[in-house]
């Protein structure tokens, strides 16, 4: 039902703000593209969801009878918390290497796992209740 469809918007956003937290971990320039994406796998990995506190729904909604939206935010003071250090970087960049020099059915079966999630296209800004809202996490953007 409706329940089932919301948690799994706010899962989905929850993941975002992961994703957020990793990608604004201290990477070295040099990292090539596949080991920094197999190395923030590693780190969302370790990233213990309790750590994540305060976490707020902002807003909910049924778009479509099977499209659910929901709108999270989080304290700019907690991401600080929860972002990687330069070691456990380095550590996660350093296991992503082993990996990738050693594919594995595990690696392959990601693969093919994050070619089945269907990607979202972010909706620009909007205002919803006096509250100014947007898909995405980057930077300045939300609001």
């Amino acid at each position: 039902g409706d329940g089932v469809g919301f948690s799994k918007a706010r899962l989905l956003a929850q993941s975002k703000i992961l994703d957020y937290v990793v990608d604004c971990a201290d990477w070295p320039e040099s990292t090539p593209r596949p080991v920094r994406m197999r190395a923030g796998q590693i780190l969302k990995a370790r990233i213990s969801p309790v750590a994540i506190t305060g976490l707020e729904t902002v807003c909910e909604r049924k778009e479509t009878p099977e499209h659910y939206l929901a709108v999270v935010a989080i304290s700019a003071s907690v991401l600080e918390k929860v972002k990687p250090p330069k070691s456990e970087v380095a550590a996660a960049i350093e296991e992503a290497v082993r990996k990738l020099a050693q594919p594995s059915e595990d690696l392959e079966a990601a693969k093919d796992a994050s070619n089945a999630i269907e990607e979202y296209a972010p909706r620009n800004y909007w205002e919803e209740g006096g509250v100014k809202c947007n898909e995405t996490l980057s930077e300045n953007d939300f609001l």
